[in-house]
């Protein structure tokens, strides 16, 4: 006798009318089969949902993944914290050097104002960073252990020269390299003040400043709503495709991140907490309401303890997808609440890299150019700079920007709408348009 055989042949059999085999016969029938066949079993229950949807229909039979990914998918370890990671990071510096940073990792984790600068997690990661690989470079190198300005100088040329190990980094990373070491510096050492390191630090940055960010590419400037159309687009195909499995689930989350990330342009920490219940919600068919702790948001680590970004707005469109979301996908990849899950490990969201490596994967394959979800905020500020009424005091508010300077460096309105000024006026001057064989 073989149980899979017999539910493949009573699904086949069965009427749409009838019920659908529900969670704990299909568990049970689940382990059963791993009990004599092994991981067989897996792929013998994935056809199984596929036969299963061929008579339900793919709404119907969606419950058939989550008892396969709760069979098959292993919780994965929690991530480590911040905190943890940027005291390993401590851990690998000199051992003189460890005890003032250690000092700003205690007082800056527990807030406590008057104890010196507050720093985050991030930010004394990053500096500890910085600082161990110059002390790499000096031993190699025979530089001194505390640099000189010459020998921050040196650093920076070799970390961006192409021929070398450091691979060539931009000018602007070479130049966020000195100011850590320098302020790792100013912690470790407060009385070591060095006016050439000083200027070494300020000259690689004005460099960098001159030479634009080598990241950032005009085509990537694509249009707020070209990229939030197309969310909306993949949300439409994984709600078509004729199985609701994993694969359907992970293509209307993605859709969502794109959508959402245009809706709200925040940066992709305070995307990657949005979690159903505690920081969105679905107020009214039309309505949604978002409340960011100001701990996922950037600003300085003393006011992190402020004020959440809270905001409503008005998205009937977004609303209707968020739900349908929530009640019909969302569920497929675990028991959270996490607006973006991670497929790898059930109970976790997606982090803020994966989300910007995600955006880059999705928008080259559709739209031929990589755009990480940070660029989103460029977007939004340049179509809401030129098309809405109020201009940059719009961009300010949708950025969440305290200063309407900060603008400046999202807001490329001005580029965009002369070039295509200028488009437009070409093709009114061309009177016999003609292709060039070049």
């Amino acid at each position: 006798m073989n149980s899979h055989l017999d539910m493949l042949a009573r699904c086949r059999m069965a009427e749409p009318a009838q019920a659908v085999p529900g969670v704990r016969e299909l568990s049970a029938h689940l382990q059963e089969r791993l009990a004599v066949v092994g991981d067989v079993a897996y792929a013998e229950f994935a056809y199984l949902q596929k036969v299963a949807a061929e008579t339900w229909g793919a709404a119907r039979t969606s419950h058939f993944v989550i008892v396969l990914r709760k069979a098959r998918v292993v919780p994965k370890a929690a991530k480590v914290s911040r905190w943890k990671m940027a005291n390993a990071g401590i851990d690998r510096l000199p051992a003189e050097w460890r005890t003032a940073l250690r000092a700003i990792a205690e007082h800056s984790e527990k807030k406590v104002l008057s104890s010196g600068p507050i720093w985050s997690a991030d930010y004394l990661g990053a500096v500890t960073t910085a600082l161990c690989r110059y002390v790499d470079y000096a031993r190699c190198h025979s530089a001194a252990l505390v640099p000189a300005g010459s020998d921050l100088h040196q650093y920076a040329l070799w970390l961006t020269d192409p021929g070398n190990k450091g691979n060539g980094v931009s000018i602007r990373a070479a130049a966020d390299y000195l100011s850590r070491i320098k302020a790792g510096l100013a912690i470790i050492l407060p009385t070591a003040i060095s006016p050439a390191r000083n200027f070494v630090v300020r000259y690689w940055r004005e460099k960098a400043v001159a030479g634009g960010t080598p990241t950032k590419s005009g085509d990537q400037l694509v249009g707020a709503v070209a990229i939030y159309d197309l969310g909306f687009r993949k949300m439409a195909k994984a709600r078509d495709l004729p199985m609701r499995g994993i694969e359907a689930a992970t293509l209307f989350r993605n859709g969502l991140v794109l959508s959402m990330g245009i809706a709200l342009p925040q940066r992709a920490r305070a995307i990657s907490a949005l979690t159903f219940g505690t920081t969105v919600w679905v107020e009214q068919p039309d309505r949604l309401h978002v409340r960011i702790p100001a701990a996922q948001l950037k600003m300085r680590e003393a006011r992190k303890s402020g004020d959440p970004f809270d905001i409503h707005w008005h998205n009937p469109r977004l609303v209707a997808a968020l739900e349908e979301y929530r009640l019909h996908f969302r569920p497929l990849f675990d028991d959270g609440t996490c607006l973006f899950p991670s497929v790898q490990a059930p109970g976790q969201s997606l982090g803020e890299k994966r989300l910007g490596q995600l955006t880059s994967e999705i928008t080259e394959k559709e739209l031929g150019v990589r755009i990480p979800i940070h660029r989103f905020r460029d977007n939004v500020a340049t179509d809401s700079a030129e098309h809405l009424t109020g201009g940059r005091l719009t961009t300010a508010a949708l950025l969440d920007h305290m200063d309407i300077g900060t603008g400046d460096h999202y807001d490329r309105s001005t580029g965009a709408k002369a070039a295509a000024e200028y488009g437009g006026f070409l093709d009114e001057r061309r009177t016999a348009p003609a292709e060039l064989t070049l």
